[in-house]
């Protein structure tokens, strides 16, 4: 018998929704496990005073939106009947406590179609009198990720107040004897917080929520309640204890003081410019057994010439000799190729020679061996493929073996071999211009070259900028998988964490934080996001300043 769709309603505040609410829907409408059946127009009206007496931020808003017009917009309105021909019911609702109510008519109405899931995509909370009509209970969004920030000017907070990282929350209202509380934390997402430009902010984290729930709503069509109940229990076992203010719309002194403090630091940094230059080095030491070198401020460094960047280092040994392949990026040229030197525990340092380049941009050139031939995986995400190269002569000629993918946008691409299967690990951008900094993917076949690589059903695995973006080839050490990975919280490549993966299989991925890495050790040092390590040789990369 065939698994019956998933029955949606969307409540929203106007048949009138934004851009991104219209793409969600569509995501919904192209998958084959929901089917919305009614919308809900709730026409609860919730006037924030604060928000309408704070002159200095509606005005600041208006001129951004035109000064910084994002294409597409997330908020760009659309018509919901356009897309959906489903039943529609409008509501005049009750407010109290920042909950809305229903009338006793309309709660029989909605009853009638024996929903699975609402999705309120209004201002207040709903009442537990709807929240009882559906099996699988209110999903709602809230602003922040519940731990940095909490707030109900999601994208606005996190630019005032100087936070890095900007969060949004799916949450779940739910009533069911089986649990004991009402409300849960369906899953988060974080990216970086954009400079300066709260309008951008915005836009980037509501095109972010139009994929979180047609994920979770398909992930629960494919485990069933059983599976996906207990997975969501076990996430919400330990409490979240928030000791921060809760951000509203911020007054006018609140929002001239982060204005006027985000353009000085912007301005800062364009005279800072004038005379200073960031550049990515190469570190590297050298240790008498086969463990980790980890002290980073003992490590030598490999100074690039002022007209380029090195970066993204991996290690090759043969004959007790040291090669390091990294990317090369001329900065007049601004394409990055694969570059090769030999490494010597005297110090001694060769010239770098170019072993790759093609007409599109190339960076971490991750090796690995297989079958006793040594295999190159550089990341070649301009040309929206995974390719594979495989060394004819070392170092110096490789040839194009397979393209492993076609039609994605990934990055820093990283393979490894664990019971029976090939599994790659790989960031991706799902649509032409999205960040790949955020989603962590992963993927696996039987047969690195002739097999077909299938989608992990968990994907993306991890959906955090400071810890999803891989940062070098994962370990194992005392028989547990380590994972490097790339905080791109602060900037681009900022720090490094290392998580230790504790379920890894066709079903199911976990994986936890062991230590986090930042670049510390030094005053010029602001950033490193590599780390190889191979028989004695530890190499990472960093960006230091250095005068013009």
């Amino acid at each position: 018998m065939k698994q019956p769709l998933l029955r949606i309603a969307l409540c929203v505040m106007s048949k009138s929704i934004p851009f991104w609410v219209y793409k969600m829907i569509e995501i919904i409408n192209e998958g084959n496990y929901a089917e919305i059946v009614l919308i809900i127009e709730n026409n609860s009206k919730k006037e924030n005073v604060k928000a309408v007496n704070n002159f200095i931020y509606r005005t600041y808003e208006k001129v951004e939106n035109k000064l910084f017009k994002s294409n597409p917009s997330a908020f760009k309105s659309m018509k919901i009947n356009s897309l959906l021909d489903c039943e529609s019911i409008s509501v005049n609702s009750t407010s109290q406590n920042q909950s809305d109510y229903f009338g006793k008519e309309t709660l029989s109405v909605i009853d009638n179609f024996h929903l699975d899931v609402i999705i309120n995509l209004g201002q207040n909370k709903l009442s537990e009198d709807i929240v009882q009509l559906t099996k699988y209970g209110v999903w709602f969004f809230s602003g922040g990720d519940g731990k940095n920030i909490q707030s109900n000017v999601p994208g606005v907070s996190e630019i005032l107040n100087k936070s890095f990282i900007t969060g949004i929350t799916l949450n779940m209202n739910l009533c069911n004897s089986k649990f004991e509380q009402e409300e849960f934390v369906v899953t988060s997402t974080n990216y970086a917080t954009h400079k300066f430009n709260i309008s951008k902010n915005r836009n980037q984290l509501y095109f972010k929520l139009k994929t979180l729930i047609p994920r979770q709503l398909n992930l629960l069509f494919q485990d069933g309640y059983e599976k996906y109940f207990k997975g969501l229990e076990e996430r919400n076992s330990v409490p979240n204890f928030y000791s921060k203010p809760y951000y509203e719309i911020p007054t006018t002194y609140e929002t001239f003081k982060g204005i006027v403090r985000n353009y000085a630091k912007l301005l800062k940094n364009i005279v800072k410019s004038k005379f200073y230059f960031d550049q990515y080095i190469l570190l590297y030491n050298f240790n008498n057994s086969n463990n980790f070198s980890n002290s980073f401020y003992k490590f030598k460094r490999i100074l690039p010439p002022k007209d380029r960047f090195w970066a993204d280092p991996f290690i090759h040994e043969i004959n007790g000799k040291y090669f390091v392949f990294f990317e090369e990026l001329i900065y007049t040229e601004n394409k990055g190729k694969i570059s090769v030197l030999e490494l010597s525990k005297d110090g001694q340092v060769s010239e770098p020679k170019v072993v790759l380049e093609k007409p599109y941009h190339l960076s971490y050139p991750l090796l690995f061996e297989e079958n006793k031939k040594l295999y190159m995986l550089p990341e070649t995400s301009e040309n929206r493929t995974i390719e594979l190269y495989e060394c004819l002569d070392f170092p110096y000629k490789w040839k194009l073996s397979k393209v492993l993918m076609e039609n994605i946008n990934a990055t820093d691409a990283t393979p490894f071999k664990y019971g029976n299967l090939y599994w790659l690990f790989t960031n991706v951008g799902e649509e032409m211009g999205a960040s790949t900094h955020d989603e962590l993917y992963l993927f696996y076949t039987e047969d690195l070259f002739n097999g077909t690589w299938q989608s992990h059903p968990q994907n993306p695995i991890v959906t955090d900028v400071q810890f999803s973006r891989p940062a070098g080839n994962l370990f194992v050490k005392n028989h547990k998988i380590y994972r490097p990975a790339q905080d791109c919280s602060k900037r681009y490549g900022y720090a490094m964490h290392i998580r230790e993966i504790t379920i890894l299989d066709k079903k199911n991925y976990e994986e936890r934080e062991v230590q986090a890495i930042y670049p510390e050790w030094s005053k010029d040092v602001s950033a490193t996001h590599t780390l190889n390590h191979h028989k004695e040789l530890t190499i990472i990369d960093a960006i230091v300043t250095r005068k013009k």
